[in-house]
């Protein structure tokens, strides 16, 4: 797994690579987005790559794994960052859908502000577990 700490909390080697999965829910990631931050301070990732996959999980699919590192070989970089979850849509705001509307393909991540690291919804499956014990208990 990767390390999921922020540059600034370690000493981070040049080029970077920020590696980041996407899912139309927190269970399968469809999509892998894998930025280069070339110098400390940059604030956009370029180059920028994509993976997709509607088959599998693109984390553990072993031709994208192969492309990326031959792709972060090449860039030469020396170090990445990741999360260690799923973070999002992976579909694009502004050209998938409009800017400032949820996606709705995903209606999953509608109540998740991926930005602050919100916590994940109850699974209606667990809720539903807690609804069946209460009544139990009487």
């Amino acid at each position: 797994m990767m390390n999921r700490l922020l540059p600034s909390e370690r000493a981070c080697k040049y080029p970077l690579a920020t590696i980041a999965a996407y899912g139309r829910d927190n269970t399968r990631a469809t999509k892998l987005v894998v930025g280069i931050l070339r110098r400390a301070g940059q604030r956009a990732a370029r180059p920028m790559r994509t993976w997709t996959s509607e088959a599998n999980d693109v984390r553990d699919d072993p031709l994208i794994a192969a492309e990326v590192a031959d792709w972060l070989r090449a860039q030469g970089v020396r170090d990445t960052l990741s999360y260690d979850r799923i973070i999002g849509c992976p579909h694009e705001e502004g050209i998938d859908y409009p800017m400032g509307r949820p996606c709705p393909q995903c209606p999953f991540w509608t109540q998740i502000d991926r930005f602050t690291r919100a916590d994940w919804p109850v699974c209606r499956k667990d809720v539903a577990h807690r609804r069946v014990a209460r009544v139990a208990q009487g």
